[in-house]
């Protein structure tokens, strides 16, 4: 945590120096984090310990537990089948209840480096690597997921009947984003326009 981030309303009982959640998940970082032990004693002149002012103290706790629906046997699939050198990402969801199964973004990087502090080669490697390690794909990248919806509306849209096979939209999509990169459709490859 940094001096700035102290100065904040929401970091005030976190001392500097402090862990803070930096991830997927920022928001979380009250829950996660718990309090600490916060107690005032009164010194002498030489520091040792006269009394405690015990209603100034205020007691410890832990924080909650965060329980993600992360399918890591799904996660370590993904990332053997996933092509060696590509830039990319992959999100499965459960379409039932919406949670995320996995979260791939290629290429990656190990995040136990920055616990207690990165060095500065490790540092430069990645913030200087072409590939752009530190994004994360599948929650930063630019494309938006325009197409995963129009198939989702289409496929209500066709079990309502409000539409039927030859039905002729009053606006048709002319949107298209050209991919120079190979996409993933099942096990194997095809390059094409996403739309």
């Amino acid at each position: 945590m940094t001096e700035a981030e102290r100065a904040t309303r929401r970091f005030a009982m976190v001392r500097l120096g402090g862990l803070v959640v930096r991830s997927l998940e920022p928001e979380y970082d009250d829950t996660l984090r718990g309090w600490r032990v916060c107690g005032f004693v009164e010194v002498s002149a030489r520091g040792q310990m006269v009394r405690e002012a015990e209603a100034a103290a205020t007691r410890a706790g832990a924080g909650y537990d965060l329980h993600t629906t992360i399918d890591l046997d799904l996660q370590r699939y993904i990332s053997t089948r996933f092509p060696a050198g590509q830039r990319g990402a992959v999100m499965a969801l459960n379409p039932n209840t919406g949670e995320v199964l996995a979260l791939y973004s290629a290429p990656g990087f190990d995040p136990n480096a920055f616990v207690g502090g990165i060095s500065a080669q490790y540092w430069r490697a990645l913030s200087e690597n072409p590939a752009h390690p530190l994004l994360d794909r599948a929650i930063q990248a630019r494309y938006p997921p325009g197409s995963t919806w129009k198939l989702a509306v289409a496929a209500m849209a066709l079990k309502r009947g409000i539409v039927g096979p030859r039905t002729r939209m009053p606006i048709p999509c002319r949107g298209g984003l050209p991919v120079r990169q190979p996409l993933l459709f099942g096990a194997g490859m095809r390059t094409g326009t996403a739309t």
